[in-house]
C-alpha cells in the first residue's frame, strides 16, 4: 500500500494526489528462537541420547515419531551453527523428520517463515541394556559426506 500510495502522489505533476498516512509504517520481521537443545516436545523416558548438529544456516526442530506412528515422542530446537542434546529416549525405532525455517511460534509448533520440511528415508534404531545405551549422532547440512539421505516432506505430515 505504501508502494501505491508514493505512486498515486507522484502519477501527475500537475495535479499532485495528497495521500493520508493511514497505513501504520513497517515492523521488523519477528525472529523468535529457542536455545539450542531445547525440547519443544517429550513423551518418551529410556537411556537414549540424540545429539543434532545443525550445521545449515537455519534454525531447525528434530522431530522422532516412531515407525508407524504419526505421533512425535521428541521434538528438540537446534539453532543454525549449534549442537542441541536431548537424553532419555526408549528403545525402538524412529522415523526423524526435520523442519527448517525462521522465527519459530512454540504454540503452533512451527516456523512462520521459510519453512522447509524433510523426512530421513531411513529410520533410527536406538537400543539400550542395563550397562550400554545409544548415542545417535545426526548431523544436518555437512555436505555429501554423510550417509543418510532426506526427501521433501509437506507441513501435515510433520509429527508434533
Amino acid at each position: 500500500m505504501r508502494t501505491t500510495a508514493k505512486a498515486l502522489a507522484a502519477a501527475d505533476a500537475a495535479h499532485p494526489y495528497t495521500i493520508v498516512d493511514f497505513v501504520p509504517p513497517a515492523t521488523p520481521d519477528a525472529n523468535r528462537q529457542l536455545g539450542s537443545g531445547t525440547v519443544v516436545k517429550k513423551n518418551t523416558s529410556g537411556a537414549n541420547v540424540l545429539k543434532v548438529e545443525n550445521k545449515q544456516s537455519t534454525d531447525v526442530v528434530v522431530s522422532l515419531a516412531p515407525a508407524n506412528s504419526t505421533a512425535a515422542v521428541l521434538m528438540m530446537y537446534v539453532r543454525a551453527g549449534q549442537t542441541g542434546t536431548a537424553k532419555g529416549i526408549h528403545d525402538g525405532s524412529y522415523n526423524v523428520f526435520v523442519t527448517s525455517g525462521s522465527d519459530w511460534d512454540t504454540g503452533a509448533r512451527s516456523f512462520t517463515r521459510d519453512c522447509e520440511y524433510r523426512r530421513f528415508t531411513d529410520t533410527i534404531d536406538l537400543t539400550s541394556t542395563s550397562r550400554q545405551y545409544t548415542v545417535e549422532t545426526l548431523t544436518l547440512g555437512a555436505g555429501s559426506d554423510g550417509n543418510a539421505f532426506v526427501t521433501p516432506s509437506d507441513s501435515g505430515s510433520f509429527p508434533t
